[in-house]
């Protein structure tokens, strides 16, 4: 992630394009709104900062246990299903508008399936590249804990994709776990999510036209058939 950062000088260049004036901020300045500002200092101390990011020592997570990460999913159970409707979750499933999950855990050399109506289990003979996702026993149970921990995987990017559907089945357990946070019940604020959505989206035609081409494109699980030997 480091080696594909745009410069600072590359950002501020864009907005100047497009006639805003950018005003970069080092950790600790202060700017009155208005008011004129030099970006050169900022810039350069980012500078010495980033020269020195190959040479630091690398802050390592901790890792969790195989129980950790399954009290983890209880709790993320619970909170769904304070949030949301059982029924609807279930339809949801039905129609393949949310897919369980399954994860490979490195670190653990586990494999494991999340559903947010089942909870979290661990087929026996789940392998590798049956599963959707790859990451540490750590950023799993980060991302379990916290309501927006699955939310920033994809921030962060501590994880790898198997799958080629799996950002889309991940992005929409995602999609529920932000709605709660911000405080919205499924079905029950079902309206306003869509008012938002056709707000954010263009309108009603380009809104539907998403929904279309989503459900269009949402595989069902992908299977992997053992060769003979």
């Amino acid at each position: 992630m480091n080696d594909s950062l745009p410069s600072l000088r590359d950002v501020i260049r864009a907005i100047e394009e497009v006639n805003a004036q950018p005003v970069l901020l080092y950790p600790g300045d202060s700017w009155s709104v208005g008011t004129p500002w030099d970006n050169d200092a900022a810039l350069n101390r980012y500078a010495v900062d980033y020269a020195t990011i190959a040479q630091r020592e690398l802050v390592k997570s901790r890792p969790a246990s195989l129980s950790e990460i399954k009290d983890c999913a209880s709790k993320l159970l619970e909170d769904v299903a304070s949030h949301n409707s059982r029924s609807f979750l279930k339809l949801l499933y039905g129609f393949g508008a949310l897919t369980p999950l399954r994860f490979w855990i490195s670190d653990l050399a586990t494999g494991c399936e999340l559903s947010l109506l089942d909870g979290l289990s661990v087929p026996s003979r789940l392998k590798r590249e049956e599963c959707d996702i790859e990451l540490e026993s750590g950023a799993f149970a980060y991302a379990l804990k916290f309501p927006w921990g699955m939310g920033t995987l994809l921030v962060n990017a501590r994880f790898q994709t198997i799958s080629p559907h799996a950002e889309r089945r991940y992005s929409n357990v995602c999609e529920i776990r932000s709605l709660n946070m911000r405080g919205f019940s499924l079905p029950r604020d079902l309206p306003r999510v869509i008012a938002e959505r056709l707000n954010d989206e263009g309108g009603p035609a380009e809104f539907l036209r998403r929904v279309k081409h989503r459900l269009a494109s949402h595989g069902r699980r992908d299977t992997v058939r053992a060769q003979p030997k």
